[in-house]
């Protein structure tokens, strides 16, 4: 379809998304038909989406979040490794954020390991004569910061991550109380239009 969406403002309300039984999705702002794709571009200009299935008024907004993920996913779009994607079904059940807790700390500990084992590599050159102490001392070192530094890059980006998926999470909270509001309002809206049509 094609929308081009403007940024949402900050003091917008969420935007209902309807989803048939058909599968089609119905956005109740524009009132028209949308597609995942149109949903993602909602999304990436920071617009607050809920998606509601609209026979059983439950919220599957993960489930057309997933889809939007496995559709970039089929389409190259890539956005994780296959091997972590692999690693995430093998595992099982859990959420996505405890996998990734463990996926990193299992690569930091690599580090970690590869860190010893390229020390003793040192000192076996140096035990051997092939380096001299000060050179396997300077090698070690800028070994050490090297490392380091990519620990520290990774912690950064993992931090940055956690911080993000936090606001967001405690956006969705809020959201969530916001819209369960708006549901008991709407209900009553409902019942007295109904009452009124009688």
């Amino acid at each position: 379809m094609g929308r081009h969406y403007k940024k949402a403002a900050d003091n917008s309300p969420i935007r209902i998304i309807k989803k048939y039984q058909n599968r089609k999705l119905y956005d109740t702002k524009t009132s028209c038909y949308v597609t995942l794709d149109d949903i993602a571009r909602l999304i990436k200009t920071g617009e607050e989406v809920k998606v509601v299935d609209n026979q059983t008024k439950g919220d599957v907004t993960a489930i057309i979040l997933t889809q939007i993920l496995y559709d970039q996913e089929k389409y190259k779009k890539s956005i994780m490794p296959i091997t972590m994607l692999k690693n995430m079904v093998q595992s099982g059940s859990g959420s996505v954020y405890e996998f990734m807790q463990k996926y990193v700390t299992q690569s930091v500990s690599n580090i970690h390991n590869a860190k010893v084992e390229a020390e003793r590599y040192i000192e076996r050159l140096v035990a051997q004569g092939e380096l001299s102490k000060i050179e396997g001392k300077n090698l070690a070192k800028d070994l050490i910061h090297s490392a380091q530094r990519g620990v520290d890059e990774i912690q950064n980006k993992i931090d940055e991550r956690i911080k993000t998926t936090l606001t967001k999470m405690k956006k969705v909270t809020d959201l969530q109380t916001n819209i369960s509001h708006l549901h008991k309002k709407l209900d009553n809206i409902e019942r007295r239009l109904d009452d009124l049509e009688r």
